[in-house]
Parts: C-alpha cells; structure tokens; sequence
C-alpha cells in the first residue's frame, strides 16, 4: 500500500513538474513580448507620423520588430489582408495572449480605431502606461523578494537536519539508505519539491495580480 502511495505521488510529480516547465516556458514568451511591447509601439508611433495608415504603419512596424512579437504582428497582417477588419484582426492578437498588458494595449487600440480617436497621441499615452507598468513591476518584484528566499531556506532545511543527524549519529545513514529509508527519502524529496514549486508559483501569481491591479 505504501509502495502504491509512492508511485501514485511520483506520477503526480512528473504531471506537475511536466505542468511547471510548460507554464514557465509560457510566461517566458509572454514576458518577452512585453518587454518589445514599448519598443513596438514607439516605432508605430515614428512610422504614423509619416504614413498615417495603421495598416501600413503596422505592416512596416511587423517588419522591425523581434520574434515572439513579430509574429503577432505578421497575424495581424495576414488576418486584415485575408478580408478581416484591422479591428477583428487585432481582437484575434487577445486569443492568442494571456498577457494583461498586451490585452490592456490592444483592447485600448481597438476602441481608439473604432472611436477615431488621434492614434499618435493615444499610442503615446500607452507608452507613457507601459513604462509606469515596468516601473510598478520592478517595485513588485523586489517585495517578492522575500517569500522566494522562504522557499529557498525551506528546501535547506530538511537537507542540514538530515547532515547534522548523520554526523551525531553514525547509525543514522545506514539507517537512511535501507530500503525503507530510501522510500522515505523519495517521497520526502518529492514532497519538498513539490512544495518549494507551489510557493514559488504563489508568489508570481501576486506578482501577477499587484502588477494587473497597477
């Protein structure tokens, strides 16, 4: 039974890391694209001052920009010039993201287009956004600070109690690496590990949460 118990929570760990590594991957191209986000859009607002066409404007912006980015923009591009409104089009760059800053920005161009609003001036005051927007995630970050050093001290101790007992007792490691001993390593590794990747994961979703509320 206790063997059973073991397996089960070590196929829950594979699932959960195999979660992990996906989801980091995801909020690392998300992040990337919000940082080219600034840049994207000063190099809108330069090409509008000359060719006051946004389809135009986004076409020759496509062309400047990085990868991830770049291919969103090439979407957007490809979606218009299949028959699609720029505005229907830019509501597929949504589907595609789950960054809030971008979904923030996209959605206030879109009602900018639809409303006819001066799109130099709005884009400016979204970069003006963007850069509060790094400046407030810099101050979070620095406050999460904390709690991740916590995960870090909680995966340590376990690792000096368990040196410290082998050098009081020398007993204790034969002990340890029995059979017995090495299923409860495992499932006390598997444990850690798992609770040192939950805390961390808390922490980025307050992150996410404080920076979506600035």
């Amino acid at each position: 039974m206790a063997i059973k118990g073991i397996l089960w929570s070590i196929v829950f760990a594979i699932t959960f890391l195999i979660y992990i590594t996906v989801d980091f991957k995801g909020r690392r191209v998300i992040k990337k694209k919000e940082d080219q986000l600034e840049s994207v859009m000063i190099d809108l607002v330069t090409i509008l001052h000359v060719n006051p066409n946004i389809q135009s404007a986004l076409k020759k912006t496509a062309e400047n920009a990085e990868i991830p980015i770049r291919r969103d923009l090439e979407l957007v591009i490809e979606d218009t010039q299949k028959g699609l409104l720029l505005n229907e089009a830019l509501l597929n760059v949504l589907g595609r993201n789950r960054s809030r800053l971008i979904h923030v920005v996209i959605t206030g161009l879109i009602a900018a287009n639809e409303k006819g609003v001066d799109l130099i001036e709005f884009l400016k005051s979204q970069i003006d956004y963007i850069r509060e927007k790094k400046s407030l995630a810099n101050y979070v970050r620095i406050l999460s600070t904390g709690p991740r050093y916590t995960s870090y001290l909680i995966i340590a101790i376990p690792l000096v109690v368990l040196l410290a007992a082998s050098v009081i007792n020398h007993n204790f490691t034969s002990v340890l690496f029995s059979m017995t001993g090495r299923i409860v390593l495992v499932y006390s590794a598997i444990s850690y590990l798992i609770g040192f990747l939950l805390i961390n994961r808390i922490v980025s979703l307050t992150d996410n949460d404080k920076r979506g509320a600035g």
